[in-house]
């Protein structure tokens, strides 16, 4: 997978050059004058035999520094392989400097964030339950634990606890509880100053 960055910061990255086709005709590792904006992202998609062959032959050569980039890559397109560039056009960073990893940071940020965690069509998916931080909005009590992965929008809690993907409509009144996953509360207006003064 390739994203396409500023000219200016191509150097930063891994650089392929494509044909009209998408098919890679060269690969270079931070060039100091690229020929190319398409930065890989790192991201390979390999036949599993073709794959183990590159990876053994390149454990014997005592000469690679055991890289995708600068050997594995370099290599299939010496052999004349077929890769081809698949163009990402969605959120991508690298943060290998201190600029772009407060950019990536300032971008959770707002009422519509570029890179929006929230999403349930694009989760991370891993073995464990890690969850993007609490969402909260106009919040208005205290003694209120909070769990991570869960969104929160004006809602009036009381000595509540909750746990994951936990859902308040503006203004609904919660009462004491202890609330499980995915719980999701509909917009109710009524006894919400009241509940909230509890």
């Amino acid at each position: 997978a390739v994203f396409d960055v500023p000219l200016k910061e191509a150097s930063r990255f891994g650089i392929m050059e494509t044909n009209a086709e998408g098919r890679v005709k060269a690969f270079e590792e931070k060039p100091k004058e690229p020929k190319s904006t398409k930065a890989s992202m790192g991201v390979y998609v390999f036949t599993k035999k073709k794959l183990f062959d590159y990876l053994i032959a390149d454990e014997q050569d005592p000469d690679s520094e055991k890289d995708f980039g600068k050997n594995i890559i370099p290599a299939m397109l010496k052999a004349k392989e077929r890769l081809y560039a698949f163009g990402f056009e969605g959120y991508w960073k690298d943060v290998g400097t201190i600029q772009s990893l407060w950019e990536a940071n300032m971008d959770l940020l707002g009422d519509n964030p570029k890179l929006q965690l929230y999403d349930p069509d694009w989760r991370i998916f891993s073995r464990n339950t890690a969850q993007p931080p609490q969402f909260i909005v106009l919040d208005v009590c205290e003694k209120f634990p909070r769990s991570s992965g869960e969104i929160r929008v004006d809602g009036l809690p009381v000595f509540s606890a909750r746990a994951l993907a936990y859902r308040a409509a503006p203004y609904a009144p919660i009462s004491p509880a202890i609330s499980g996953r995915m719980t999701s509360l509909p917009i109710s207006l009524s006894n919400a100053r009241s509940t909230a003064s509890l």
